[in-house]
């Protein structure tokens, strides 16, 4: 069955023991033992055809807006608490029925994806991307606060999302 997903993707070795993730276009594997991340190296002969941009001018309300629908909800450990996606950023809110309170910044220019919880509840991980396909992995407290890229362990985290979601 073919999956197509927004960026960024990623998926478990049959073996278990490591993470495929897009990146930069570049296909990365971490190595779950060691931590160590490697490029996959490979190429792709395209042909594509290239026709004139189809645009209409809009004018966009910058009024509230109703939402219709959340994005990659993951629930936290203890099951109190759900953290969401909406108009890419991330949203986390106390169940049931509780009020959806943004997690991020604003003054944060990336779109956010994915959020994830950490094993213990007090972080969130989720992804980042930006109009130009940059983006990093962020770690923030779930009570809101400073996020924070780059540190090993929210590849923890996501491999420990990711594993809760493969049973």
């Amino acid at each position: 069955m073919k999956t197509i997903r927004p960026l960024p993707g990623y998926a478990w070795l049959p073996d278990g023991s490591g993470i495929l993730i897009s990146q930069g276009g570049k296909i990365r594997q971490l190595d779950l033992a060691t931590g160590e991340i490697s490029t996959i190296p490979f190429t792709a002969r395209v042909q594509r055809t290239i026709s004139g941009q189809a645009y209409q001018a809009f004018r966009i309300n910058d009024e509230p807006m109703p939402v219709t629908y959340t994005r990659w909800q993951s629930g936290s450990p203890d099951g109190s608490q759900l953290a969401f996606t909406v108009a890419g950023r991330v949203w986390v809110m106390e169940l049931p029925g509780g009020q959806p309170q943004r997690l991020t910044s604003d003054s944060d220019p990336h779109f956010e994806y994915a959020p994830s919880w950490s094993p213990d509840g007090l972080w969130i991980a989720y992804t980042t991307v930006d109009e130009t396909g940059a983006g990093h992995v962020m770690k923030i407290p779930a009570v809101g606060g400073k996020a924070s890229t780059g540190e090993r362990d929210v590849w923890r985290v996501l491999a420990h999302e990711m594993e809760s979601r493969r049973h």
